[in-house]
């Protein structure tokens, strides 16, 4: 069935399925793969090429099989959506270019990274239309710089944990005492440091924010602003300091180690309790109150790219591959340490 030819009765009945989701705000007709490939065979081409300069040029910087890959994977198949329109912009094109040139005199793996998901998006919007900025928050959580920046600026909240753990175990055991980042109740030693699960599952927890967002406003048939989206994540942020505030009482009153088994099952147990729990409620709560209906009924655009389109495309794609062979061995994330 082509998507020229098919109906809005078909689209409603679910005669076609996939998982991009468009409409006239935003989201909810699906179109399936057999169209999109007779349509967007070039978005396929570029996609695929990009793909394989990541493989290539970024080597070990993306982590495929960690847990913040996967869910951002599965964040972008449930919360991504794109506005069909015949309109195109270059709102992606200078942003990949820029990074791109960046790249160049900086040679940090992030610029390349930046770069191929700017392309990425250009060729998505070229193509087919519009994406939501969900998808965008996607990709940059998936990024390894979120994960080195959360470490980084998670030291004031490190001490504000360890403060305040100490305290409450002062009065429920007055043998406990603090010490920097350290707490010590008996012969045991508590440390609040970057490796701690809960605080490193902060990104993980804002990627499980956004896939509960996109479920709720595709259930709901509405979304938020992006205002909207930044309180939803500032709560999931509030939930998971106390999720880290109950998991570390629970790990110091019942003295579980390091490395334990029970170690890491206290703290997913605290993650589902205190984050994913009550931020489901939270988030259900926000979208049905102050989100906006969606437009089920508009209709969508025939408008194929012109030739100009395709040949920005072809540029892009030129510079990130003569970016890449460039700087290639020359990446700080490459270089090893001198003896």
């Amino acid at each position: 069935m082509g998507i020229d030819n098919c109906s809005i009765a078909d689209l409603r009945m679910g005669k076609i399925s996939s998982n991009i989701l468009i409409n006239k705000n935003q989201m909810t007709f699906p179109i399936s793969l057999r169209a999109r490939f007779d349509r967007n065979g070039w978005l396929f081409f570029f996609l695929a090429a990009y793909c394989v300069i990541a493989y290539a040029g970024l080597k070990t910087y993306i982590r495929p099989f960690s847990v913040n890959c996967i869910l951002g994977i599965v964040a972008l198949f449930s919360a991504a959506t794109v506005k069909v329109t015949g309109k195109r912009t270059l709102r992606f094109l200078w942003p990949a270019l820029i990074f791109a040139v960046l790249y160049i005199f900086i040679p940090a793996k992030t610029l390349l990274f930046a770069s191929l998901v700017m392309a990425g998006f250009f060729a998505l919007e070229t193509f087919v239309g519009r994406t939501n900025y969900l998808a965008i928050f996607c990709l940059i959580l998936m990024s390894p710089i979120v994960e080195y920046a959360a470490n980084i600026f998670s030291f004031p909240v490190r001490l504000f944990l360890t403060s305040a753990a100490g305290e409450i175990m002062q009065i429920i055991d007055p043998g406990t005492h603090i010490e920097g980042n350290m707490i010590i109740n008996g012969l045991s030693e508590f440390s609040v440091d970057p490796a701690c699960m809960g605080l490193y599952m902060l990104v993980t927890s804002f990627l499980a924010g956004i896939i509960l967002i996109g479920i709720i406003q595709q259930k709901q048939n509405k979304i938020i602003s992006i205002w909207g989206f930044f309180i939803c994540m500032g709560l999931i942020f509030l939930l998971n300091i106390i999720s880290n505030l109950f998991r570390i009482i629970f790990l110091v009153y019942y003295n579980i180690v390091p490395g334990s088994l029970m170690h890491e099952i206290t703290g997913i147990v605290c993650f589902l309790m205190y984050v994913i729990v009550p931020a489901a409620y939270l988030i259900k709560y926000y979208v049905g109150r102050f989100g906006k209906v969606v437009n089920a009924t508009a209709p969508l655009s025939t408008e194929k790219p012109r030739s100009i389109h395709l040949l920005h495309n072809f540029f892009l794609l030129g510079m990130v591959c003569m970016v890449v062979v460039y700087g290639r061995d020359m990446s700080a994330n490459d270089r090893r340490p001198v003896k």
